[in-house]
């Protein structure tokens, strides 16, 4: 029977993964328990009593997860009605615009901005353009 190494590498890739496969192993490998008594004086209760906490952390990590997951869904269909919002307001604005093209200042009333006469920079526009050619001019 083969390992699904693909499995376990995406296991691993989180922390509650990593703890799981940790756990697995330990539980898996009654030496490992000896050695612990042996080398670090772990008695059978204590090492229940760490497996116990070790189980309990990772149904934490895993409830946090399945939270974020919860927590960004909504955010998501948020972001796809504002989307959905905005395009129907620039449809509405550009119908509006198109709807008022005799008389432009009614757009204002409507909320839409739109300028019946030049911008500052508009109007001195033409004098910058006259000043680049003239200072093009001058240069050998």
């Amino acid at each position: 029977m083969g390992t699904d190494h693909r499995c376990t590498i995406r296991l691993a890739s989180t922390a509650g993964g990593q703890l799981a496969i940790t756990h697995a192993y330990d539980a898996a490998n009654p030496a490992i328990a000896t050695r612990l008594a042996a080398d670090y004086d772990y008695t059978p209760e204590r090492l229940a009593a760490e497996r116990a906490t070790v189980d309990d952390l990772i149904a934490a990590y895993r409830q946090q997860e399945a939270a974020k997951g919860a927590a960004e869904q909504p955010t998501a269909e948020q972001d796809a009605a504002m989307d959905a919002f905005r395009a129907e307001m620039s449809a509405l604005r550009a119908m509006a615009k198109q709807a008022s093209r005799e008389q432009p200042q009614l757009l204002e009333k409507i909320g839409i901005l739109y300028r019946t006469s030049p911008t500052p920079k508009q109007r001195k526009a033409g004098k910058k353009a006259a000043a680049t050619r003239k200072a093009k001019k001058q240069k050998p």
